[in-house]
């Protein structure tokens, strides 16, 4: 009888009085931490643990824990307020199933540092996108008001996990996870992982001259179940929703070799602006399809991407398009080629880009790569491509065409999104644009320099050519001899468009217009002064009409009348004259005043009686019929001027 009283004794001891004296001491503690970590190969720490027998169930409860990488000490996951239960006669067999488990929170480090830095450290990138260590890099996963159920057998350990979650993509969420983890192996299966919830962003938008701004919420969910193992991951079933878009996913890799398959099946997007913030309204897609898949090469480890987009039609920024396609392949981030085409403004657009290794003087293969690439563009509707500036003036009409060729730094698409402005300046190229049938006289208007949507680059170009085609008919001369209502008729122009180290010109330009042919050569700066020099052949038409006039006569050359036209200034304020030395205004106006002096002198020889120039001789003593020597020096003083004036 005594020895069961103290034995009953000792079991309360053990029972009520132990668990209150080990709570919150390394004897509690660092077991819990040992086991923890050889469970699932990582650190951790734990700063408060509490164990409690008085319920009648043994339970434990941690109020803070973070947990570490083994190898590298890097932070993975913040534990707080867990309380759990457990089966006693479980413990006594050496097994652990709960009776009831729950979690306060769990912050999970999100991956986008790691993988950061996991594309960097193997050369997927050639450039960072992003500062591992800034305060934005560090996103975190956050579970919030967890149940959860733990048993294990022989080292194997089932965990199911739900509650709330929170994430940088997605808020007021819910999740769902249940996998098993091989404590001997290291070897997780991943049964099922389950978010859905909603992602909140403001988006801005521009309505006529408003700038409005509404909170949109998009439905999100993700799905994944696979394997992973120390040098080993397979998941080959991921699901994802965003919004109207959705695909699937797979990724596996062994060692250093990766294989990853990404998959949007033809699908109908309503509303881009739920899924990505855009400034417009009305973008859409219809029949829009993704694939794409990468793979690393055992030889080299490039990561090599291959892709294609298709999208049967839709609407971007208020443009219409159809039947657009891209194919792309990606040498880790460097692309290596690129081709795109789509029906647009009633016209059909290509572009074509294409890497090229780059050589030394000897002739021998360089690291530098170098990126070249074709724009063409075939009868584009001029009235269309101005609506999508929101700019509709009543006659411009025509088609523009263009073939464009660049080459450019190849510096990955990385570098291509973080150093834009770098890639731009070392941009080298050229080609043609072609205006055919337009109107243009609406460029050189102040509400065309005045249009605010319109780029720089775009609303200068415009201007100039309009200015280029105009000039020949601004020279007074031209206006005082040629009047014809049918000028009013649509222009062809053609310009040749360089690019060197980020700066545009058009050092040539030619255009057939109503009064002829019109070729310039020149340049324009960026903060728009221009020089040209620019000849006018006149129109067959025009010089059979008005060719034998006295002043175009002057400008005869091998059968065809050329006028030689100077424009100066800026695009905004140009100044015409004509491209005439001061030797070649001189001798020009010698030759006008001639043509002038012997025109006067025919009809003051004519007399009172109005006979012909020369039907009588002059009687000597007679007083002559001719002006007096100063009134002719005045009048070939006027004359002059105004001649100066037409010139």
């Amino acid at each position: 009888m005594k020895a069961a009283g103290a034995a009953l004794v000792v079991f309360a001891a053990v029972w009520f009085i132990v668990p209150p004296m080990i709570s919150d001491t390394p004897v509690l503690i660092r077991p819990l931490e040992r086991m923890i970590g050889r469970t699932f190969g990582v650190r951790c720490d734990i700063q408060h643990a509490r164990l409690t027998l008085a319920t009648g169930w043994p339970t434990i409860s941690i109020s803070t824990m973070d947990v570490y990488r083994r190898d590298s000490d890097a932070f993975l996951a913040f534990v707080d307020s867990v309380d759990a239960e457990f089966v006693l006669w479980r413990l006594l067999i050496g097994s652990v199933k709960t009776r009831s488990m729950t979690i306060a929170r769990i912050e999970v480090d999100a991956p986008f540092a790691r993988l950061h830095h996991f594309f960097m450290q193997r050369g997927f990138l050639s450039h960072p996108v992003m500062n591992e260590a800034s305060d934005t890099a560090r996103e975190f996963l956050r579970f919030e008001d967890v149940r959860a159920a733990i048993f294990s057998r022989r080292g194997v350990w089932s965990v199911t996990l739900d509650g709330g979650c929170d994430s940088p993509l997605a808020r007021d969420g819910r999740f769902s996870l249940e996998f098993s983890h091989d404590a001997a192996s290291q070897k997780t299966v991943v049964k099922r992982f389950e978010i859905a919830g909603v992602r909140s962003f403001q988006q801005s938008r521009i309505s006529g001259m408003k700038f409005e701004q509404s909170a949109v919420e998009t439905p999100v969910s993700f799905g994944a179940a696979g394997t992973a193992a120390p040098g080993y991951l397979d998941f080959p079933s991921i699901s994802f929703a965003l919004g109207p878009c959705n695909g699937t996913a797979s990724v596996r890799a062994i060692d250093t070799n990766i294989i990853f398959a990404l998959d949007m099946d033809e699908q109908d997007i309503d509303d881009i602006g739920r899924v990505v913030r855009t400034r417009e309204g009305s973008n859409t897609l219809t029949g829009f399809s993704f694939h794409l898949k990468s793979e690393t090469e055992r030889k080299s480890g490039l990561l090599i991407s291959d892709g294609t987009l298709r999208v049967r039609g839709g609407l971007i920024r208020s443009v219409p398009f159809k039947d657009a396609m891209v194919k792309f392949q990606l040498h880790n981030d460097r692309l290596i080629s690129f081709t795109g085409n789509a029906g647009v403004w009633n016209g059909r657009t290509h572009v074509i880009l294409l890497d090229n290794e780059g050589a030394s003087a000897d002739g021998v293969a360089s690291t530098n790569r170098s990126l070249l690439g074709t724009v063409s563009a075939s009868d584009l509707d001029l009235n269309a491509c101005l609506g999508a500036l929101e700019l509709l003036p009543a006659r411009t009409g025509g088609d523009v065409s263009m073939m464009l060729s660049f080459d450019v730094d190849n510096m990955g698409i990385a570098g291509m999104f973080t150093r834009t402005g770098e890639l731009l300046g070392r941009m080298h190229g050229g080609g043609e644009i072609i205006f055919s049938n337009a109107f243009l006289e609406f460029f050189g208007s102040d509400q065309w320099q005045l249009s605010p949507r319109v780029p720089a680059v775009v609303k200068n170009y415009l201007a100039l050519s309009a200015r280029l085609v105009g000039a020949s008919s601004s020279v007074p001369l031209l206006n005082r001899v040629v009047r014809d209502a049918g000028l009013n008729a649509p222009r062809t122009l053609a310009t040749h468009v360089s690019f060197e180290e980020g700066v545009i010109t058009t050092p040539e330009v030619r255009a057939s217009t109503p009064f002829g042919d019109v070729y310039a050569n020149g340049r324009c700066t960026e903060d728009g002064r221009i020089s040209y020099r620019v000849t006018l052949q006149l129109a067959r038409e025009l010089d059979r009409k008005y060719g034998d006039h006295p002043l175009l006569a002057l400008f005869r050359t091998n059968d065809v009348v050329q006028v030689p036209v100077r424009l100066s200034g800026t695009i905004a304020q140009p100044r015409v004259e004509m491209d005439l030395s001061a030797g070649e205004k001189a001798d020009l106006e010698d030759r006008m005043m001639e043509i002038v002096a012997a025109y006067i002198d025919g009809h003051v020889k004519k007399g009172k009686d109005g006979a012909a120039p020369g039907a009588r001789d002059a009687t000597p003593g007679e007083p002559s019929a001719q002006p007096p020597k100063h009134d002719m020096k005045q009048l070939e003083g006027t004359l002059r001027d105004l001649i100066r004036r037409l010139l």
